[in-house]
Protein backbone atom coordinates (compact mmCIF):
# COMPACT_ATOMS: atom_id res chain seq x y z
CA UNK A 1 0.00 0.00 0.00
CA UNK A 2 2.81 2.10 0.36
CA UNK A 3 3.37 2.92 -3.70
CA UNK A 4 -0.02 4.37 -3.63
CA UNK A 5 -0.06 8.00 -2.98
CA UNK A 6 -2.73 8.83 -0.65
CA UNK A 7 -3.73 12.30 -1.90
CA UNK A 8 -4.37 10.37 -5.43
CA UNK A 9 -4.41 7.13 -4.94
CA UNK A 10 -5.93 4.34 -2.56
CA UNK A 11 -5.13 0.75 -2.78
CA UNK A 12 -6.74 -1.89 -4.72
CA UNK A 13 -9.43 -4.41 -3.08
CA UNK A 14 -7.58 -6.94 -3.47
CA UNK A 15 -4.44 -5.61 -2.93
CA UNK A 16 -3.39 -8.46 -0.96
CA UNK A 17 -3.63 -11.03 -3.85
CA UNK A 18 -1.61 -8.58 -6.17
CA UNK A 19 2.06 -8.25 -6.32
CA UNK A 20 4.89 -6.07 -7.14
CA UNK A 21 7.47 -6.17 -10.27
CA UNK A 22 10.25 -6.47 -8.05
CA UNK A 23 11.18 -7.25 -4.32
CA UNK A 24 9.94 -3.83 -2.92
CA UNK A 25 7.09 -1.93 -4.64
CA UNK A 26 7.85 1.12 -6.83
CA UNK A 27 6.22 3.84 -8.23
CA UNK A 28 6.01 1.87 -11.71
CA UNK A 29 3.70 -0.50 -9.92
CA UNK A 30 0.86 2.43 -9.24
CA UNK A 31 -1.71 0.50 -11.92
CA UNK A 32 -1.42 -2.22 -10.41
CA UNK A 33 -1.94 -2.03 -7.15
CA UNK A 34 -3.56 1.27 -6.58
CA UNK A 35 -6.78 2.93 -8.12
CA UNK A 36 -6.99 6.46 -8.54
CA UNK A 37 -9.36 8.30 -6.05
CA UNK A 38 -12.10 10.04 -7.68
CA UNK A 39 -11.90 14.00 -8.62
CA UNK A 40 -14.42 15.93 -6.81
CA UNK A 41 -16.68 17.20 -9.92
CA UNK A 42 -20.34 19.12 -9.92
CA UNK A 43 -22.41 16.15 -9.03
CA UNK A 44 -21.24 15.45 -5.28
CA UNK A 45 -22.88 18.73 -4.42
CA UNK A 46 -26.51 18.81 -4.20
CA UNK A 47 -26.89 21.78 -6.08
CA UNK A 48 -29.92 23.23 -3.96
CA UNK A 49 -27.63 23.81 -1.23
CA UNK A 50 -23.94 23.64 -1.77
CA UNK A 51 -21.46 24.69 -4.88
CA UNK A 52 -18.26 22.97 -5.93
CA UNK A 53 -15.44 24.48 -4.11
CA UNK A 54 -13.36 26.43 -6.48
CA UNK A 55 -10.12 24.70 -6.41
CA UNK A 56 -11.71 21.57 -6.73
CA UNK A 57 -9.36 20.51 -10.19
CA UNK A 58 -6.95 20.05 -6.78
CA UNK A 59 -9.05 18.03 -4.77
CA UNK A 60 -10.31 13.89 -4.88
CA UNK A 61 -13.31 12.19 -2.79
CA UNK A 62 -12.31 9.35 -0.54
CA UNK A 63 -12.44 7.03 -2.80
CA UNK A 64 -12.48 5.63 -6.21
CA UNK A 65 -16.31 6.87 -6.44
CA UNK A 66 -17.90 10.33 -4.60
CA UNK A 67 -20.77 9.65 -2.29
CA UNK A 68 -22.33 11.87 0.95
CA UNK A 69 -19.04 11.51 2.17
CA UNK A 70 -16.83 13.53 0.22
CA UNK A 71 -19.84 16.95 0.91
CA UNK A 72 -16.76 18.61 2.74
CA UNK A 73 -14.28 17.60 0.71
CA UNK A 74 -15.64 19.02 -2.49
CA UNK A 75 -18.62 21.70 -1.72
CA UNK A 76 -19.28 24.88 -0.28
CA UNK A 77 -22.53 25.43 1.45
CA UNK A 78 -24.67 28.08 -0.14
CA UNK A 79 -25.30 30.73 2.37
CA UNK A 80 -28.98 31.02 3.55
CA UNK A 81 -31.07 34.20 2.84
CA UNK A 82 -31.30 35.11 6.44
CA UNK A 83 -30.09 38.45 7.32
CA UNK A 84 -29.39 39.57 3.76
CA UNK A 85 -32.70 42.05 3.52
CA UNK A 86 -32.40 45.27 4.82
CA UNK A 87 -34.83 45.59 7.56
CA UNK A 88 -35.58 49.38 6.42
CA UNK A 89 -36.72 48.27 3.41
CA UNK A 90 -37.33 44.66 3.02
CA UNK A 91 -39.44 41.66 4.64
CA UNK A 92 -37.87 38.16 5.02
CA UNK A 93 -40.22 35.43 3.40
CA UNK A 94 -41.67 32.99 5.31
CA UNK A 95 -39.65 30.22 4.30
CA UNK A 96 -36.21 32.13 4.41
CA UNK A 97 -34.47 29.99 6.21
CA UNK A 98 -34.83 27.30 3.61
CA UNK A 99 -33.92 29.52 0.81
CA UNK A 100 -30.41 30.03 -0.26
CA UNK A 101 -28.26 32.37 -1.96
CA UNK A 102 -26.59 31.65 -5.37
CA UNK A 103 -23.18 31.80 -3.63
CA UNK A 104 -21.15 31.23 -0.17
CA UNK A 105 -22.11 34.59 0.38
CA UNK A 106 -25.18 36.84 -0.42
CA UNK A 107 -24.80 40.07 -2.10
CA UNK A 108 -27.38 42.70 -2.58
CA UNK A 109 -28.14 41.54 -6.88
Amino acid sequence: ADVCPSATHVPKDDLAKRYCAGTSCRDTDLATCCDERAPCEADVCPSSTHLLKENHAKLHCAGTSCGDTDLATCCDPRATCAGVCPSSTHVLKDNHAKRYCTGTSCRDT
